[in-house]
């Protein structure tokens, strides 16, 4: 009986519909963990990141397991949220990067000096 690899890396060589879908599900997985890891990273629940984006919870988890492909729209509304850009690369591959976040107003603790308040980060 064939392995899996090496059954797909034959598929893949004899039929190029068949190579070329196949690099389309390995992007839209490649998509989906991004977001997922993302959103751990950023301390946030599927609920927080739902309450954020106006997307339902259930549709944030199939997106999440690759089983829905999310409009520009959504995946502009998930990647706002979680100060993130996406990249399209010449060769048609989809790459999600963290932007680095700026310190925002609620993160910032407001300290008194003599001259006026003054804004810094909390710790």
């Amino acid at each position: 009986m064939k392995r899996l690899r090496q059954y797909v890396h034959e598929q893949s060589k004899r039929d190029s519909e068949f190579a070329t879908h196949l690099e389309q599900a390995r992007s839209e997985v490649r998509l989906a963990v991004a977001v997922a890891q993302l959103r751990e990273q950023r301390g946030m629940s599927q609920r927080d990141l739902a309450r954020e984006t106006g997307i339902k919870q259930p549709q944030i988890a199939r997106l999440e397991k690759g089983d829905h492909l999310p409009t520009l729209d959504t995946l502009w509304r998930l990647l706002s949220v979680l100060g993130a850009r996406m990249e399209l690369g010449p060769d048609g591959r989809v790459t999600v990067r963290p932007v680095p976040q700026r310190a925002s107003r609620s993160s910032l603790v407001r300290r008194r000096s003599r001259k006026s308040d003054v804004l810094v980060p909390s710790r």
